[in-house]
């Protein structure tokens, strides 16, 4: 009797022990988990944050380009009309030349400085039209570099936004890890236990290498 007692004793110690002993794995892997959780909600917080800014500065840059093309033409416009009264001016029949110029003179000076050295030119070398591509692109730079700038903000947003969703995808699963750890330490086959808890420790290995190559935003 003391023998079978002794022995039964040291099975129940040992059952013991690896119930103990599996039961700290479970909480270790739960409280890994739990910060891992934590830290990928902290990053998608804070990469939705930089998303919202750029997409804002995107919106801010877009609206700056409207109206510097609506400013440059608006002086286009301006710069065309009045080079059609230099036109009439010169073309005028029986009109005296030279006072037709000082007209043309004064004409030119109410126009942008782009416009009145086309016009010059165009009146010096007998061009056909004095306005050219590299005078509309002179208006237009500005324009076109805003809303290149802003396209990029804009590119910068969605990526910001796809790097946001990551984490949460990360935190999902990790959360699916906490499950299996959790529940593992409630059932009582010991073969379902190991495999839940396993399953769930490869799940955070899996999830810890891929967070970490997640950039990291900071505040």
């Amino acid at each position: 009797m003391t023998d079978t007692s002794t022995v039964t004793d040291g099975a129940t110690e040992l059952q013991s022990k690896k119930k103990q002993r599996f039961e700290i794995v479970a909480a270790v892997l739960l409280g890994l988990a739990t910060v891992a959780i934590a830290w990928g909600s902290y990053q998608a917080n804070l990469w939705g944050g930089l998303q919202d800014k750029a997409l804002t500065e995107s919106a801010r840059l877009s609206t700056d380009a409207a109206s510097e093309y609506a400013e440059a033409g608006a002086i286009i416009s301006l710069d065309q009309t009045l080079f059609v009264e230099v036109v009439l001016q010169l073309k005028q029949p029986g009109a005296d030349e030279d006072a037709a110029l000082d007209t043309v003179d004064f004409i030119t000076t109410n126009m942008s400085e782009e416009g009145e050295t086309a016009v010059n030119e165009w009146f010096d070398n007998d061009l056909d039209f004095p306005f050219t591509d590299a005078y509309y692109q002179s208006f237009y730079a500005v324009g076109d570099e805003t809303i290149e700038a802003s396209d990029a903000k804009f590119e910068e947003g969605s990526t910001n936004n796809t790097t946001g969703d990551k984490y949460v995808l990360v935190s999902t699963i990790l959360a699916s890890v906490l499950f299996f750890a959790g529940i593992s330490t409630v059932l009582q086959t010991d073969r379902v236990k190991r495999v839940l808890l396993g399953g769930g420790a490869l799940l955070w290995i899996g999830a810890a290498i891929y967070i970490a190559t997640l950039p990291i935003a900071s505040l």
